[in-house]
């Protein structure tokens, strides 16, 4: 299968996607970010029920961004340019997807844990 010729359509459509990925993206490290920081908070004297409702908060939210960027990836956003464009890539986006999947299912189960 050959690369296909970029048109005035398809780079604009890349571009529009290219930008919105790195705003989501963005978000996502962000939430990264606050994660972490509630894990270092350290609690002093009152227990940890207020340190554990704003852990639940960060890792919901996380978890929300991660399923938006997966969802942004595999229906209209840029995995399916990847392929077309990149034929030979489509083994290694295969491998990413796989890899992406059991990371997700480890963190829900850690948010499960989390929430028992």
């Amino acid at each position: 299968m050959k690369y296909l010729e970029p048109t005035v359509i398809n780079v604009a459509e890349s571009q529009e996607i290219a930008k919105q990925l790195e705003v989501e993206l963005a978000l996502l490290l962000a939430m990264e970010q606050s994660l972490r920081l509630v894990l270092q908070w350290m609690t002093r004297g009152r227990g940890n029920s207020r340190k554990l409702s704003t852990l639940r908060f960060a890792a919901r939210s996380f978890e929300r961004q991660l399923s938006r960027t997966r969802t942004l990836a595999d229906y209209g956003g840029y995995l399916h340019l990847v392929t077309e464009f990149a034929p030979l890539l489509a083994p290694e986006v295969r491998l990413l997807t796989k890899k992406r999947e059991e990371l997700q299912a480890g963190f829900e189960k850690l948010i499960l844990r989390l929430e028992y």
